[in-house]
């Protein structure tokens, strides 16, 4: 109780808001257009973990550490999929109207290279605070 967060496990808390976010975001643009779920449904069990690892992290708990950690590894694979799906669609984007290429772009752009980035700080700053946990 009255446990103090460092700025960086703050900084983490917001990658992750924004990360559940654009997921949710993703997921309901996908439905609203009639895109069959599919795998979706996995990118709303995600966000319910990660939001779940954003309250032990605020709680400086040990458990909300490692599952934040084994959040941003599966993400990983995530967002190289992500990165491959974007490479691979860039000539069926550049054909669309222009909303809907910047939107794409954008889920694309996030899902790939900012993912990927991003979980990789956060493996390595989490496992190197993680002593400050309780």
């Amino acid at each position: 109780m009255g446990s103090v967060r460092p700025n960086g496990v703050k900084i983490v808390i917001a990658f992750l808001s924004l990360s559940v976010g654009v997921g949710l975001g993703c997921l309901a643009l996908f439905l609203l257009v009639g895109q069959p779920p599919g795998i979706l449904y996995i990118n709303l069990l995600g966000s319910t973990i990660a939001v779940v690892g954003i309250v032990g992290l605020w709680r400086m708990k040990r458990w909300g550490l490692w599952l934040t950690i084994a959040i941003s590894a599966s993400s990983l694979v995530a967002g190289s999929y992500g990165l491959v799906t974007l490479m691979g669609q860039l000539s069926f984007v550049m054909r669309l109207p222009i909303f809907w290429r910047l939107l794409d772009l954008f889920f694309g752009i996030y899902g790939g290279p900012v993912q990927l980035i991003g979980y990789i700080l956060i493996i390595t700053y989490l496992y190197r605070v993680r002593r400050i946990f309780l």
